[in-house]
């Protein structure tokens, strides 16, 4: 299975904004499994904004 994440940001001289995505497509997986028959799911969509205003 394929995941996609995706990150878009714009700068200038004293502001910056950015917006990172994480699995894109919000796919459901086992991340990793143990010997136990132990399985993690992956994290799901992740959506993070971060403005900036640098003095």
């Amino acid at each position: 299975m394929t995941l996609a994440d995706a990150l878009i940001g714009w700068e200038d001289t004293h502001r910056r904004a950015q917006l990172n995505v994480s699995n894109i497509a919000d796919t459901r997986d086992l991340s990793t499994c143990l010997a136990q028959s132990d399985g993690f799911v992956d994290t799901r969509r992740t959506i993070l904004g971060s403005p900036t205003y640098k003095f």
